[in-house]
Parts: C-alpha cells; structure tokens; sequence
C-alpha cells in the first residue's frame, strides 16, 4: 500500500512540475511576442591547439597544451573570427610563450587560469577589435614535465 501511495505521489509531483514548467514557458513565449529583448544566441569558434613550452632557468621545464574557443554572439563574428584565426592563434602564442615562464616561476611551476583566460581576452580585443569576442574558453589545459 505504502508503494502506491508513494507512485501516486510521485506522480502527482511531476504533474504539477510539468504544468508550472508548461506555464512558464508560455508567459515566456507571450513576453517574447510583446517585444521583450530576445538573449543572443551564442557562439563557440575553437581554434588550433596552442602548445607552449614553459621555460626557466634550467631550459623547459614543462610543456603545456591548451585547447581554446573564442565565445561570440553573431553568426558575422563567427565568420571574423574563422577569418582570422591564425592571426589570433599567432598572437596566443607570441604573447603566453613570453610571459609563462615569468608567471609559472613565480607561482612553483603552475600557471594561473585566470592569467591565461585575462591575457587570451586582451589579445583577442586587440587582434579582432572591441566587442567581437565576448569571453574565451579553456576546454583543455594540460601540463606536462619534462
């Protein structure tokens, strides 16, 4: 008995989710056809994987390969970013192949996320412009000794 009440009642639940989940999504739809602000679809350009060696004074000490994509909210900006991706993938790489091994011997040999995704925003501003990339994304970092 104790078994059916909890059915039904579990049922009861995820009838009553389902309605107010229904009626959300309607006065959604209706603030949405009244002209309330749509949020931008947004998009996701991964680029070539950057490999860096991260050197001290003993020569490399690891080696670290990052896997990034560049968050933009057009389709326009995805094709700018396509456009220029080596110029990018470039400046990546110019600039984290001088600045890793300062940043990585001052913090015992690991290097910040927050540093990386700052400095990868700053260069993605200057090769592309103001307002093209919204954010950058880590997928993968991995770091290897050698």
């Amino acid at each position: 008995m104790k078994k059916i009440l909890s059915v039904f009642g579990a049922a009861a639940l995820f009838c009553a989710f389902s309605v107010i989940g229904q009626a959300q999504a309607e006065e959604h739809a209706t603030e949405t056809e009244e002209g309330a602000e749509v949020a931008p679809t947004l998009h996701f350009v991964e680029l070539s994987p950057l490999i860096l060696p991260i050197i001290n004074d003993r020569g490399v000490s690891q080696t670290l390969s990052l896997i990034v994509s560049v968050e933009v909210d057009s389709e326009e900006k995805v094709a700018q970013v396509k456009k220029y991706s080596p110029r990018l993938t470039d400046a990546f790489l110019t600039d984290l192949y001088g600045s890793f091994g300062q940043v990585a011997n001052a913090n015992g040999g690991v290097v910040p996320i927050l540093f990386i995704k700052e400095r990868l925003n700053k260069l993605s501003a200057k090769v592309l412009g103001e307002g093209v990339v919204s954010d950058v994304l880590l997928q993968v970092m991995q770091r290897r000794a050698t």
